[in-house]
């Protein structure tokens, strides 16, 4: 008789990456099966909420190897096919870079690369062929002497180690967003000074701030938005109300008084939007061209992506094996590889089975008559029915 592995209960976040909510989830996982998924009633935020697509996280993991050749075989077989790749959930996990590899390759693999309506979709911040904006970067590059990556993990152990001694936190509630607040409180609550700056007080501003600078709501600041196919003008249409400040204000009085030149060389807010939207895929638009246009411009893109198929690629054709990956120590093309496993605990999610990719993904192309697509469980309440609930 096989051991029954015993359940653990973690508390993290909803991988949907939702704002301005981040919801707190319960996963209850059991060896490297993961048996349910419930809100965290204890998370300040979403207070055990979650929603319909946060209760079918279980379905992105773990699914049958057959399941996934089969979605890759109809759309190798659909002549207009999109694949809309859901943001960088699929890369926090064990082996997260296999999926977004093997994923990339199949428009080329299938002939959907260069064709109106194939491809890759663009998702969480991806831009679409030809769009970008112009770097207000300084050409000699980061000047810090100490820098901390921009992830929970990384900026946790720099709290906890010290390393950060007055941080300006501005519209961000770390104690909502953080997945371990536990860890994450006290140790904000050993940093020197913490200033925050944010339109409403939050958990974080109540908890651990020593300066609450008033920020400004969008309406009473100038901005600027980008879609695929427009570049918009948010002009301020209210007075900034009593000591409210933008960043843009805030920022660079504080680097005047420190010593710090040339840290925002332009004159004011609009300076600072024309040098970010001087592009040719606005048609080096400005924020006086916005106004006198009505607001609104289309950019100057194609709609279609490489349709002329160049690709910035060492050959400036299609490429399959990647030198960069060889140089990482990775395969130069997607394979199977064991999922790693830290203190005898599997990590999660997990692997699918060794026979499920013994070679690379061109093997797809090989058709397989009568493979079906068996129906997904949902993990929905009874009633199928999810709430929204506002205190």
């Amino acid at each position: 008789m096989s051991a029954v592995a015993s359940e653990r209960t973690i508390s993290t976040l909803c991988p949907m990456s939702c704002h301005p909510t981040l919801c707190g989830m319960r996963v209850t996982v059991a060896g490297e099966r993961l048996v349910r998924v419930e809100g965290d009633p204890d998370n300040p935020d979403s207070r055990g909420f979650l929603c319909l697509r946060g209760r079918a996280a279980p379905e992105i993991i773990g699914n049958p190897a057959g399941v996934i050749e089969s979605l890759a075989l109809d759309y190798a077989e659909t002549r207009r096919a999109l694949i809309l790749v859901g943001g960088s959930s699929m890369h926090k996990g064990a082996n997260g870079r296999q999926a977004p590899r093997a994923i990339a390759r199949l428009p080329a693999l299938t002939g959907k690369v260069g064709i109106p309506g194939g491809g890759l979709g663009p998702r969480h911040g991806a831009s679409a062929h030809g769009l970008a904006l112009s770097s207000i970067l300084p050409e000699q590059g980061n000047a810090c002497r100490a820098v901390v990556p921009n992830q929970m993990p990384a900026m946790l152990e720099a709290f906890e180690a010290g390393r950060i001694e007055v941080p300006l936190l501005s519209g961000t509630d770390m104690l909502s967003s953080f997945a371990d607040r536990g860890r994450l409180e006290p140790a904000l609550a050993r940093v020197d000074l913490i200033v925050c700056h944010d339109l409403f007080a939050n958990d974080a501003i109540r908890a651990c701030a020593d300066v609450e600078l008033p920020g400004t709501a969008w309406l009473e600041q100038l901005g600027c938005k980008m879609t695929h196919t427009h570049v918009y003008l948010m002009d301020e249409a209210l007075p900034t109300s009593r000591e409210t400040g933008t960043l843009s204000r805030i920022l660079p009085g504080l680097a005047e008084r420190t010593g710090l030149e040339g840290f925002f060389p332009w004159a004011d807010d609009a300076g600072l939007i024309d040098a970010v939207i001087d592009h040719p895929s606005t048609g080096h638009v400005s924020v006086a061209a916005l106004r006198a246009e009505g607001g609104w411009r289309a950019m100057t893109v194609s709609h279609q992506a490489h349709p002329d198929n160049p690709f910035s690629t060492p050959s400036g054709k299609v490429e399959f094996y990647s030198e960069r990956a060889v140089a990482l120590g990775l395969p130069g093309v997607p394979v199977y590889e064991p999922v790693p496993t830290a203190g005898g605990a599997p990590a999660l999610p997990p692997a699918l089975p060794p026979e499920a990719h013994p070679e690379p993904l061109p093997r797809i192309l090989r058709p397989r008559p009568g493979l079906a697509h068996p129906a997904p469980a949902r993990a929905v309440d009874g009633a199928g029915r999810c709430g929204a609930r506002y205190t």
